[in-house]
């Protein structure tokens, strides 16, 4: 009988390990809206349509990663095209869009008669940004329209918050989506807006995200589930009591193991109606004419019809993947990990002794002379860094109970591996360190190092040896400090990369041009000199240090010789705002600079040096030709950036080095984000002790001679 039946993607009790599942609700966009908009938000709380989204959030319905995974992992695979079938304790149950309207009540019913396209010019805010086709959105509504909106009409801030629940929750879209015209079209007419069918909407983009990352349970550590989630969850907990009954507790992959294998008088409702009859199997009301008929469903219906005992019955499985095998029995029980500062919910699954489908990853050490390196926050391998987490999401405030179980210090191991952005396609699990596998990934020139190589740093760390690095020495402490987790950037390894960076240009390892990295003297130069303009600016000369610096003498290390403005069209400078790193674009084209805080943060007095400096120094080392430079103060702007990073308050120094990099080779800054930062410090200390060793690096230091001596002191973080 068996099969006539759709075959299960898992063995019962099996599930693929995973590092997290990167669900993209918004939730804290939300509630920076409610706090910058609280009677706007008070308003749509009322919608009838629109306020039982809000009222998740307002009842903190806690996001179960761990729920979510087990059922991915528990799928029939079937050949319809709109509705998913799922075992629980061998009992099918199906999802669909009656399920979801049960759930929802959204809309799901086409309007042909109403007229979505067209709306009414009422010159405001959102009028505007539909005639211009305004680009906008969620980081948009953060970090600009929550700013200004208090200057626009009382309806505009109501459809900011419509536009907010929409793009950010109920379709939940990524930072960087851009919000759809035709939603903007839909917030200018609010009956229109609740007459449109959302239920069908984001029910599709729901499906439609499940089936993607189903293929993804079978090959990959990490995946993403786009679409309102939160319905889907909600669905498990209706459709097993029991499930709903642990929510809000810790739960672990055990106790959901646990009860299906015992659960024997338990409830399961295979269909659920909004109408509250269990017994309802295919309302004609949800049906969808580009449905495809599987004969192997029905039979399941039939057998549910027939009272069908599944207590004892044998459900078909598919093979697993080649390359796939269950792992020993003996696995490393998971260590502890923080709660990581990200909007995205997301829970690890692995319980040490469970049936997992895993690969087996290598562990990277760094020797520390003289003393082990204890580090509280150290995560000893990928498959121990998940294992103690609570059941809940991990967004910020979700669930206090998140804690690492124990406070006893661990070795120094970080695996590479261990750390992937938010938004990018994550290494295979059969092969994670691979370098086949990871060279076509977004962030592989800024976080990946082979283990070879690693291994190579490593053996260096023993011998104690000493090595420069441009202006800086590369000792055993500075790559320690590099590779943190929680110490704080210097001076010496800021330099050391601002150096680097300037060599790879101009032996064209990197092929941008007319580029100038400055060091964190330049910037202790600027502020000092800005002190002496303030106090008689008439008088106020460019010379001697200031002068050297816009002709590429300056930095002496790497010493370029090329003018600001004429050979040099942008410069990156890093600086430190009260033990804070930040680092900025000063673009001499556009006479503009733009500033790179991982904070979102704005720092205009310590800005202000270089923007009133710098077009000073540009019209002082001109020739007598260029005299007629006009003299005035650069703009300043500064870059978006995602929200809640650097955490740990101490990673600051290698987000500002890393902006730099992303910023010059035009990659975006989400790959650099809290949780690969500290694959990234291991990428730092690498490429400092590669060019360290670097022959023809080693050559051009050799013949460094220096311009002069100078008085400034450096100013060291403690």
């Amino acid at each position: 009988m068996a099969h006539q039946l759709p075959k299960c993607i898992l063995q019962e009790g099996v599930e693929m390990q995973i590092d997290k599942i990167n669900n993209t609700c918004r939730r804290t966009l939300l509630k920076a809206v409610k706090v910058a908009l609280k009677d706007e938000y008070e308003e749509v709380l009322k919608d009838p349509v629109f306020g039982p989204f809000l009222a998740i959030i307002e009842n903190n319905l806690i996001y179960s990663g761990k729920i979510i995974h087990s059922f991915m992992c528990k799928q029939l695979r079937v050949s319809k095209l709109h509705e998913l079938w799922f075992l629980f304790a061998k009992r099918p149950l199906r999802f669909s869009m009656q399920e979801f309207y049960a759930v929802t009540g959204l809309k799901y019913k086409e309007e042909p008669d109403v007229d979505f396209i067209n709306w009414k010019n009422d010159k405001g805010f959102w009028s505007n940004a539909l005639k211009t086709s305004a680009k906008i959105n969620l980081y948009t509504i953060r970090d600009e329209l929550l700013k200004v909106c208090i200057e626009w009409s009382y309806v505009d801030r109501v459809r900011l918050v419509y536009l907010s629940i929409i793009q950010s929750f109920l379709m939940d879209k990524d930072w960087k989506v851009y919000i759809p015209q035709e939603y903007i079209r839909l917030v200018m007419d609010f009956e229109k807006l609740r007459m449109y069918p959302w239920g069908l909407r984001a029910y599709d983009e729901l499906i439609a995200s499940i089936l993607r990352a189903r293929e993804d349970v079978h090959t990959k550590n990490i995946y993403v589930l786009d679409g309102f989630s939160y319905a889907f969850q909600i669905w498990i907990m209706e459709a097993i009591p029991d499930i709903g009954s642990m929510v809000g507790k810790k739960i672990k992959k055990k106790h959901i193991t646990s009860l299906e294998s015992h659960f024997d008088k338990g409830e399961v409702f295979t269909f659920i109606s909004s109408t509250g009859d269990f017994d309802v199997i295919d309302n004609t009301e949800f049906l969808r004419e580009d449905e495809k008929r599987d004969e192997r469903v029905g039979r399941i219906v039939e057998l549910i019809n027939a009272k069908q005992d599944w207590t004892h019955f044998d459900w078909e499985v598919e093979s697993l993947p080649a390359h796939m095998d269950l792992p020993d029995s003996e696995q490393d029980e998971p260590a502890d990990v923080a709660e990581e500062p990200s909007v995205v919910a997301k829970e690890p699954t692995v319980v040490a002794g469970e049936p997992t489908v895993a690969a087996k990853r290598d562990k990277r050490k760094l020797i520390d002379p003289g003393a082990e390196c204890v580090d509280k926050r150290t995560q000893e391998s990928l498959q121990e860094a998940m294992g103690n987490l609570s059941q809940a999401s991990h967004v910020k405030g979700f669930d206090p109970s998140q804690h690492l179980d124990g406070d006893e210090p661990a070795d120094f191991a970080t695996p590479l591996s261990s750390f992937q952005p938010a938004d990018w396609r994550p290494p295979t699990v059969k092969d994670v360190d691979s370098h086949e596998d990871r060279i076509h990934d977004p962030d592989y020139s800024l976080v990946f190092v082979p283990e070879e190589l690693w291994a190579k740093l490593v053996d260096w760390t023993k011998t104690f040896k000493k090595l420069k690095i441009g202006p800086s020495m590369l000792t055993n402490e500075l790559v320690s400090r590099v590779v943190g987790p929680s110490e704080w950037l210097l001076n010496k390894e800021i330099d050391g990369m601002m150096w680097l960076f300037t060599e790879r240009t101009s032996l064209r390892r990197w092929f941008q041009n007319k580029v100038a990295f400055m060091t964190c003297l330049f910037s202790n130069q600027i502020t000092n000199s800005y002190n002496e303009y303030k106090k008689d600016r008439k008088k106020f000369k460019v010379t001697g240090l200031l002068q050297q610096y816009g002709i590429g003498e300056l930095p002496a290390h790497g010493r370029t010789g090329l003018m600001w403005d004429l050979d040099v069209n942008r410069m990156y400078v890093p600086l430190n705002v009260g033990k804070h790193w930040i680092s900025m674009c000063v673009n001499f084209v556009t006479r503009s600079i733009e500033v790179f805080d991982c904070e979102g943060l704005r720092h205009p007095g310590a800005v202000e040096p270089l923007a009133v400096l710098i077009p000073r120094i540009v019209k002082a080392i001109q020739s007598s030709k260029s005299r007629q430079y006009h003299v005035k103060q650069y703009t300043v702007s500064y870059a978006s950036m995602p929200f809640l990073l650097n955490k740990s308050s101490s990673d600051c120094g290698v987000y500002a080095l890393k902006h730099i990099e992303c910023h010059l080779l035009g990659l975006d800054f989400s790959l650099v984000n809290d949780n690969n930062i500290r694959e990234v410090r291991q990428k730092i200390a690498y490429d400092l002790w590669e060019a360290a060793i670097d022959h023809v690096l080693i050559e051009r230091m050799a013949k460094f001679t220096p311009l002069m001596t100078i008085s400034s002191a450096l100013v060291e973080l403690e």
